[in-house]
């Protein structure tokens, strides 16, 4: 969009200049190129680029909104655009020295965090009652870092049939935060955390507040009360910042974020501006008004409703409805493969968006069937993939020897080395301090040789620590001979080392080993793409299966939505409602063209399904359809005429 053609919402927007901001942009108004045009108007109007702070959700998000403003003005190339954790990190590891740190802290995955913790739940038990499990600590304890709330607060939320163990559960919690201290390790709570403590300092808040001069955030609706207080504190001199987002798309409670962030961030500013883009240049005007009468029952904190940009088109949201999953599965392929072969129409185009994966299992089977390409998308983190976990605990290791967790991994990857042995032997690796110190224990005669190749690893890794692309390549073809027999990843072996090359691409970015693992541990994912292309000679462009959750900022001509059916949509194992509506209307918002409900009678155990409590909202905008069950199916069976069946029982007993 250049700034030739916008509306006069839009051009308000971009044209905002100084004091705080609220740009409620709804799902296709263009809220992006609003963002992209305000960045380099402000650049060409003499605002030096590097002066400006565009923080986003994802590091992709950046990328895009950065390359399009350069696109309008050059010279926004420059502009500070990261995620909140990418720019908190980088802030952090600048200022470690206040912390009393002569080295950078080495960030540790979500999984590393679940095991430190596990090994500090053995360590403090010292009763039989039950116990929390790990991953359940860890959730209470990254949900009240993220809230803001009490121990006691975050418990009765994340885990009340724990309430009994909330003193231990706090003991859990100051022996993580001191091992995390001894190690220089952080993690990713602790990042937004570590920043806000800097922001708060009387002296060293200013020093850092004074490197930009805007700040815009994007997708504002998912921001927690951590990142609130960050935002408040980054705009607390300027107050030239500018929020953008969509209350009725704030779907991740989980995490803490609450649609009415944006509100509050109103009421806070008093004397801000609110823009409204409600113009949606995305979808029919028959999919806008369907996706109205979901936004009207949501509580926003805003009065509108969303005006379709584009004609009419006569094609009205459909619910069908058939008898099993089954048939569903055979209606989502045929439906793709009709609109192909009739209108010409690329499978691509399509989308099936779920609640669960599980509901997805069926579809996949039947688009293997009928040799339809397909990937997932739910977005994989890197080092959440064992392969590339191991190979970053590498690297991790050389960046800090304290890492216990990386050397465990690593170390258990070995013959006759299982968890305690792997445990003992990292205790003492990380009590030299010193990468070559425990690169000359692994060679020690005591393990007769077990551990060469992962000395020889070491230390080639440290000989590339300023060309990490190179070190990642060494580590894998030193690494390959024992990688390549681990049983689970003989047979896939091939695609793991592709895997591997993708690493390696990405480290070319960076100039350094902490820079790069900083990224991949709080920015990067790559897609699960659990492609499959049934027929390797077929080039098409593979349909996608989504969660709602991942569909969120996308959008495809033609949206088929499985499982419209309580327990489904609205989820069964989600009790807050006012979340669930949200997540329909961002499913719903995802369609261009076509808008498609499917809706099994039965489930796979052939129970009767209910309606979804969501289906009311939207009953007086749908067309709706049946699909009859064919003999295949368990269906009826064509027939010319009856069968007299008195005359053939009689015939049959003669």
């Amino acid at each position: 969009m250049s700034k030739m053609n916008m509306n006069p919402e839009q051009k308000a927007a971009v044209e905002h200049r100084d004091g705080p901001c609220t740009l409620v942009a709804g799902p296709g108004s263009g809220k992006t190129a609003v963002l992209t045009n305000r960045a380099a108007k402000l650049v060409a109007s003499g605002v030096p680029p590097q002066r400006i702070l565009l923080l986003t959700f994802m590091r992709s998000a950046a990328a895009e909104m950065t390359q399009r403003a350069k696109a309008i003005e050059p010279a926004c190339e420059n502009i500070d655009a990261g995620t909140f954790h990418s720019v908190a990190m980088r802030i952090v590891n600048t200022n470690a020295h206040v912390f009393g740190r002569d080295r950078k802290f080495t960030v540790i995955d979500p999984q590393d965090t679940t095991s430190i913790i596990k090994k500090i739940v053995a360590q403090l038990r010292k009763d039989q009652k039950n116990w929390p499990i790990p991953s359940t600590i860890k959730s209470v304890l990254s949900y009240q870092a993220n809230t803001r709330s009490s121990l006691e607060e975050a418990l009765m939320i994340k885990a009340p049939q724990h309430m009994d163990s909330l003193s231990d559960i706090e003991a859990v919690r100051d022996a993580y935060a001191d091992y995390k201290l001894s190690r220089g390790l952080i993690d990713y709570d602790d990042v937004l955390e570590y920043l806000s403590i800097l922001l708060a300092d009387p002296h060293i808040g200013p020093q850092i507040r004074s490197a930009w001069d805007y700040v815009m955030v994007d997708e504002y609706q998912d921001v927690n009360a951590l990142q609130i207080d960050l935002v408040y504190n980054l705009a607390s001199e300027t107050r030239n910042i500018m929020i953008v987002g969509d209350p009725s798309q704030s779907i991740f409670a989980f995490r803490g974020s609450a649609p009415a962030t944006m509100s509050a961030f109103r009421d806070q500013y008093p004397d801000g501006k609110v823009i409204q883009l409600s113009s949606n240049y995305r979808s029919t005007p028959e999919i806008v008004g369907l996706v109205n009468a979901i936004d009207e029952r949501i509580d926003t904190g805003f009065e509108r409703e969303l005006i379709a940009a584009r004609p009419a088109s006569d094609a009205k949201p459909v619910i069908l409805e058939m008898d099993s999953p089954q048939i569903q599965a055979k209606a989502i392929a045929e439906a793709i493969l009709k609109l192909k072969h009739d209108q010409g129409v690329a499978i691509s185009d399509n989308a099936v968006l779920v609640r669960s994966m599980n509901v997805a299992r069926l579809i996949e089977a039947e688009f293997l069937a009928r040799r339809i390409p397909y990937k997932v998308s739910g977005g994989l983190k890197i080092d959440a993939a064992a392969h590339i976990k191991d190979l970053l605990s590498i690297i991790r290791i050389v960046t800090n020897p304290l890492h216990e967790p990386a050397w465990i991994r690593v170390l258990e990857r070995y013959p006759g080395v299982a968890a305690v042995k792997a445990g003992r032997i990292a205790e003492r690796l990380c009590a030299t301090g010193d990468v070559s110190a425990s690169i000359e224990l692994l060679r020690d005669p005591e393990f007769n040789d077990l551990f060469d190749d992962l000395a020889n690893a070491l230390e080639t890794a440290i000989a590339h620590s300023f060309k990490p692309a190179d070190g990642i390549d060494a580590v894998c073809k030193i690494m390959n001979d024992r990688w390549s027999q681990i049983k689970e990843w003989r047979d896939d072996w091939e695609l793991r080392k592709r895997d591997f090359e993708a690493i390696g691409i990405i480290a070319e970015q960076y100039g350094d080993y902490e820079n790069f693992l900083t990224a991949v541990t709080l920015d990067r994912s790559l897609d699960q793409k659990k492609d499959h292309n049934p027929d390797p000679n077929q080039d098409e462009d593979p349909v996608t299966i989504s969660t709602i959750h991942s569909a969120k900022g996308l959008e495809w001509d033609h949206v088929h939505i499985p499982s419209f059916n309580r327990g489904h949509i609205p989820s069964a194992y989600d009790d807050n409602v006012e979340e669930e509506l949200r997540l329909f209307y961002v499913a719903a918002s995802r369609a261009r063209l076509n808008l498609t409900f499917y809706k099994p009678r039965f489930d796979a155990k052939r129970n009767f399904t209910a309606q979804s409590m969501f289906e009311p909202v939207i009953q007086h905008l749908v067309r709706r359809g049946r699909i009859a069950p064919r003999a295949a199916d368990g269906g009826p069976v064509s027939a010319t005429g009856t069968i007299d069946l008195r005359s053939r029982l009689a015939a049959n007993r003669k």
